[in-house]
């Protein structure tokens, strides 16, 4: 019966908020994963905020890292499984195809787990949803390398660097409105979700900030 009562609104206001529980944990997990792979190759967590990163999610959790990450990412698969799985999919093979490795433990260079790991995507959470959450994946690095960009400078900016600002940030524009034209409320709800994680990483930064100047 309250079925049966829910209004289309609600149900759709509903699902958005489902899927932004989903790629906030996913977000989390991602960005933790992010930072413990900084901090084992020597490129972040404890130098002081003039550094190229003032603070990071790895350096707080410690050893409990990636155990805080898988956590988050079990989350994220229990709010939506497809999605959940199609964000980290995607964060993967962006991540590959952005390395600078020439290969990786795998044999394989980095474009081609990338294109491995989209196929394993396709296959397990279809064409429609695998293309949504990619180009919501690369509208997130766009802008993150915008604000990193504006934040830290051009160091920090590796998009920025080689495209520059205004072909990123319109970049980012255009795979948006992609996304959100194949599925709007799953956009919605990672982008939300996408604010979310930079704005606990800023508050981070900026009490690690306070902390090296007292």
């Amino acid at each position: 019966m309250l079925g049966m009562t829910r209004t289309p609104a609600g149900a759709f206001l509903c699902r958005i908020a489902r899927f932004f529980l989903c790629s906030a944990f996913v977000g989390l997990a991602v960005k933790i994963m992010d930072d413990w792979i900084d901090r084992s190759n020597g490129r972040g967590g404890d130098e002081p905020p003039h550094g190229e990163r003032a603070c990071d999610f790895a350096s707080r959790l410690g050893t409990a890292a990636l155990p805080y990450a898988l956590v988050c990412l079990a989350c994220g698969v229990a709010f939506d499984p497809p999605t959940a799985l199609a964000l980290f999919f995607g964060s993967y093979a962006v991540g590959m195809a952005l390395g600078t490795a020439d290969r990786y433990p795998s044999g394989l260079s980095g474009a081609q787990e990338s294109l491995a790991v989209l196929a394993a995507s396709v296959m397990a959470c279809g064409l429609r949803l695998t293309l949504t959450a990619g180009l919501c994946i690369l509208c997130v690095q766009a802008l993150d390398d915008v604000i990193d960009y504006h934040v830290s400078g051009l160091a920090t900016a590796p998009l920025v660097r080689r495209f520059g600002l205004w072909e990123t940030a319109l970049a980012a524009a255009g795979f948006l409105l992609v996304a959100a034209g194949l599925d709007a409320p799953r956009t919605l709800g990672v982008m939300l979700a996408a604010a979310l994680v930079w704005k606990v990483e800023r508050l981070l930064e900026s009490r690690q900030s306070r902390m090296w100047y007292n």
